[in-house]
Order: C-alpha cells, then structure tokens, then sequence
C-alpha cells in the first residue's frame, strides 16, 4: 500500500551531539523530542503537533569518521527481497536486513551512484491512511495502536 513512499528520517549526530541537534531543531522547527525508551541504544523521537517526525542518535561506532547526516527511509513490502533486488540492480547493502522490535525490519542500502538510503518494512499496524498521508504517516499510526 506504501510501498516506495518516504516513511521515516533520522539523523546521526557527531558523539556528543544529540542535545545540541535537539536544541537547534526544536528552535529552528518547533520540535520536541523525548527518549524512545530503546534499552541499550539511545534513540530519541522528535515530534510535532504530536506527531512523529524524525529520529535522531548519536553515529554508531561502526560508522566513525563519517560526518554527521540525515538519512531517509523508503517503506517497503518485504526489506529482505529488496535488498536482494538492490543487489541485483547494481545497489549495495550496508547493513543487512534486521529487526527494530516493536517497528519492523530495515536495511541500509545504496543506489549504484552510491547514493546511502535506508528502506523499512514496518510491524502490522493499522495501515489506514490519513486524508493525507505524508512521512510518518506509519509511525503516527504505531504509536495510536501501541506497536511501538
């Protein structure tokens, strides 16, 4: 129903820099932001009007030396299959495909110009869809039904 549409974004701060990527973000964009509550990682939600907008954590250890970024995800049917036809198209996979308990299964690909992107394939949820749905349509709905 979703499939290919922008679902999520997230941003990889420096270390030591997420309570100033929050701050900038909330002045610049009216954001709120809270811990996720994700035991062992800290990952925090920026919201707006209630709604879920975008995560933001600190650069994983395994990407040291890469600067700070935005990353999108693209929702998608089935993360497996499609890393596999990304592989097939002449795209890479970063992070194989894995779960987020409680969101859903995610991978971390590239395009053949080696453009990085994630895609999502979210836990069941209530897949209706606003009038208008935008980004953040599917984690808006997690957390009204309680699946994340």
């Amino acid at each position: 129903m979703y499939h290919g549409k922008p679902c999520w974004f997230e941003l990889s701060t420096a270390k030591g820099g997420l309570d100033a990527a929050e701050a900038f973000y909330g002045k610049v964009l009216g954001w709120t932001t809270a811990d996720s509550g994700m035991e062992g990682f800290t990952y925090h939600l920026a919201s707006h009007g209630g709604d879920m907008i975008a995560g933001l954590m600190e650069m994983p250890d395994d990407c040291a030396g890469v600067p700070p970024f935005w990353m999108i995800y693209f929702d998608v049917d089935d993360a497996d299959a499609t890393a596999a036809k990304i592989k097939t198209l002449g795209g890479s996979v970063f992070r194989e495909p894995a779960d987020i308990p409680g969101t859903g299964r995610f991978a971390v690909v590239t395009d053949p110009q080696a453009a990085t992107f994630g895609v999502l394939q979210p836990a069941p949820m209530d897949r209706s869809p606003r009038s208008n749905p935008g980004p953040g349509t599917r984690a808006r709905k997690a957390t009204a039904t309680g699946s994340s």
